[in-house]
């Protein structure tokens, strides 16, 4: 809980590669989208120096089918052969994995923001995420916050670097699902405070492409920022099958493991250009952008299919954004499909901006909501 006694914010963004999160104070929080398995005693030589590598906790909530797990998150995960990546196809409003990964975050905030030598933490928190547009559809965002609010969730630290034996028990008194292409949106055109900050942007029929693991949004909006219900919609397309053919193509070529989809969009989205789309085979830099390119065109190819699609029912569209992580890793080959083809107003955020686009936005809506509500 906040100083002042007031709820903690969390903004989280779990995509189907990497949970992005940012808390109260600005602070962010990565971690892999990967989870294992693993019993209380996991076997240590020496123990991880971060508790980012090392994250090995038990979790206790009615959110979850089984009401109890012990797992393995993140970077420890991606360590094991076995370890679990959401499969493509899953919904993240039906996903056990999704929970387990937000509230390990949480958690760990929770236990870092208390006193340092507390054992027991007793946290509230406000949730501020979101889900793909096709959910929101077909399931409605309640069912989803429900399984944060609706129980109390005890967290322990097992065998993790600085908090070993730590017990947090989390509870929510909100949690705010959003659209996540209106999140892409909002995070555009308005400010931290919610006033516009592009107005000629706020006044134009915009198109939102937003490329996650599983499912790409496509939000059309008209002037004022309305969203046209018509012609938007959500796809079961995205980058995690393409991910996880270019981790068996590269092993297969260069008995080079990558350990998690994250990985691989790190190494793709390297800062820097000379080490991008490389990785070291027994002491030699190598690339890999052969294989990349084969299975990343067909997708680009469809995702522009879809763009094109979607101008033919709204010619009046004036410009299309493409976002998310997914379309950082696409833009090369959109860039390339366009300059072929329709010769479409396509913008692309930097490949940083793209993947915390829409944790912004939740934070931002988190922010503003907590203001009305304490007004």
């Amino acid at each position: 809980m906040a100083k002042d006694n007031t709820p903690r914010l969390a903004a989280v963004d779990a995509g189907n590669d990497a949970l992005k999160a940012i808390f109260s104070d600005h602070r962010r929080m990565h971690l892999p989208n990967v989870v294992i398995p693993l019993p209380e005693k996991r076997g240590i030589v020496v123990m991880e120096s971060d508790p980012l590598q090392g994250l090995h906790l038990a979790i206790t909530s009615n959110a979850l089918r089984d009401g109890k797990v012990t797992l393995g998150v993140g970077e420890l995960a991606s360590g094991y052969d076995a370890a679990n990546e959401v499969a493509p196809g899953d919904d993240k409003s039906l996903s056990d994995q999704i929970v387990e990964m937000a509230l390990t975050a949480v958690a760990l905030d929770a236990v870092e923001h208390a006193d340092a030598d507390a054992s027991r933490v007793h946290a509230h928190y406000t949730l501020s995420t979101g889900l793909p547009m096709r959910e929101i559809r077909a399931h409605g965002p309640d069912a989803f916050a429900e399984r944060f609010t609706g129980s109390t969730h005890e967290i322990t630290f097992l065998q993790t670097p600085n908090h070993s034996g730590k017990r947090v028990t989390l509870t929510f008194d909100r949690a705010l699902v959003g659209v996540e292409g209106y999140a892409a949106m909002s995070h555009l055109v308005t400010d931290e405070t919610g006033r516009i900050k592009d107005q000629t942007l706020a006044d134009s029929h915009v198109l939102i492409v937003d490329i996650g693991g599983c499912s790409t949004d496509c939000a059309v909006f008209s002037p004022g920022l309305r969203v046209d219900n018509r012609t938007s919609e959500g796809l079961r397309l995205g980058v995690s099958s393409y991910l996880d053919a270019i981790m068996r193509d590269v092993e297969d070529a260069h008995g080079y493991r990558f350990r998690s989809r994250a990985q691989v969009v790190q190494c793709l989205t390297h800062s820097d250009t000379a080490r991008r789309g490389h990785i070291n085979v027994k002491g030699n830099r190598t690339s890999i952008n052969p294989i990349v390119t084969e299975r990343l065109e067909p997708l680009a190819a469809e995702e522009y299919r879809q763009i094109r699609t979607l101008w033919d029912r709204q010619p009046e569209l004036t410009v299309a954004y493409v976002i998310g992580g997914g379309g950082a890793l696409l833009k090369p080959y959109l860039e390339a499909q366009n300059e072929r083809g329709e010769h479409f107003p396509l913008r692309f955020l930097s490949a940083q901006e793209s993947v915390w686009t829409i944790a912004e936005s939740y934070y931002t809506m988190g922010q503003l909501q907590t203001a009305a509500i304490l007004e």
